[in-house]
């Protein structure tokens, strides 16, 4: 059987995945964050006909004699240049300028995103709106909700940058409320009241005494005795009802009368640092929400497309390295915009006609190598 047949056949294959590829490409033309992907064709194995012969004193070498099997699909590659920006005038719309991906979690799972295209659901959470995966980055330190109907104290610590959580806007609207105090009193307090009664045996040699109230002397033995008067010492006690406290539902404030106040709107800088402006219009009132995580990867090529806009790290993109924007080669947040696609329709309308007439090429040779069967079976018949 003739080979080109075969050459033909896998280059009819290889052009017709070029073609998905391409037809992919264009359909996502305008699909925020969108990364065309290219493909590249190698040669197959190749039938040696004469081996190389390696020169002499009085013969040159000569090269292989060999014939090709045809080519093979070599990769897609993902093309993960930036694309250009659409401004949408948005405030939870995001962009990164530069390297990086947005990190979302998607069912419990990690995947990340160049489409900053979010918005915020009932509890106030960044989400992507399609799937509903929850933009991550690190919040301002929040230890509880709780209602709004009373004063409660705003924790002014700093970002924790070892967590990484969803991040919501609302948490001005429910502030974290001073950790309550166990009041305790001591019980079973004891006093007692009475005299000090002092005896002292002092020396009689010599002395002179009068007894009256009935005593008598023994001046033999040097005693006096002297009937008592007095009557038994009486212990009495007090009850104060004293007991001890354990409130675990007080509430207290600690600091200004300035009221609770809600968030009215945020902004985001260049380095995915969310601040939000409370509605009691006071100054000390803007407070930093959180700051959006932007992951990097050392081959950005290596991520896995999972659809929805969605990557996840394979083995060849490495870890991600998660951080701030703007940190150690990662891009800029840009508010308010989104990345496009980086297709470009003039390059995908010409690779698809080169890969239109790669298509016919191949086609053809199916055809004449056809023929030539057809000839070989015609000389039976002459």
């Amino acid at each position: 059987m003739l080979r080109s047949l075969y050459s033909a056949i896998s280059g009819l294959k290889n052009h017709q995945v070029k073609m998905d590829v391409i037809g992919n490409n264009i359909a996502n033309v305008n699909t925020t964050g969108f990364k065309r992907s290219r493909v590249t064709f190698s040669t197959m194995l190749s039938q040696t006909m004469k081996g190389a012969g390696s020169p002499s004193a009085n013969q040159g070498g000569t090269n292989p004699a060999q014939i090709g099997l045809g080519s093979m699909l070599s990769s897609i590659d993902q093309i993960m240049t930036e694309g250009s920006s659409q401004s949408t005038g948005k405030n939870t719309d995001m962009m990164i300028q530069g390297k990086g991906f947005f990190v979302l979690q998607n069912n419990g799972e990690t995947v990340y995103s160049r489409a900053g295209a979010f918005t915020q659901d009932n509890d106030g959470t960044l989400v992507e709106p399609g799937t509903g995966a929850k933009v991550m980055g690190y919040m301002y330190g929040v230890e509880r909700m709780v209602d709004d109907s009373t004063t409660t104290d705003v924790d002014e610590s700093k970002i924790d940058w070892t967590q990484l959580e969803a991040i919501r806007f609302n948490i001005g609207e429910n502030p974290p409320l001073v950790t309550p105090a166990a009041i305790s009193i001591p019980r079973d307090a004891w006093a007692k009241s009475g005299d000090s009664w002092v005896y002292s045996n002092p020396s009689l040699i010599g002395a002179t005494a009068t007894i009256t109230g009935g005593g008598t002397l023994d001046s033999a033995r040097g005693t006096i005795t002297v009937p008592p008067t007095g009557t038994d010492p009486t212990l009495s006690t007090t009850a104060y009802n004293t007991f001890t406290i354990t409130n675990h539902d007080a509430k207290y404030a600690d600091g200004t009368d300035i009221p609770l106040a809600t968030l009215s709107s945020f902004s985001i800088d260049s380095k995915g640092a969310i601040t939000g402006v409370y509605s009691n219009g006071d100054a000390s009132a803007t407070r930093i929400i959180g700051q959006v995580a932007v992951a990097n990867f050392a081959n950005e090529a290596g991520l896995q497309n999972l659809g929805n806009s969605f990557y996840a790290a394979s083995n060849n993109s490495g870890a991600a390295s998660i951080a701030g924007a703007g940190e150690d080669g990662r891009g800029a947040i840009i508010p308010s915009t989104v990345e496009m696609s980086n297709v470009d329709l003039s390059q995908e309308f010409t690779d698809m006609i080169v890969t239109q007439r790669g298509f016919q090429a191949n086609s053809r040779v199916i055809t004449v190598s056809d023929s030539l069967l057809q000839e070989l079976i015609d000389l039976k018949r002459g």
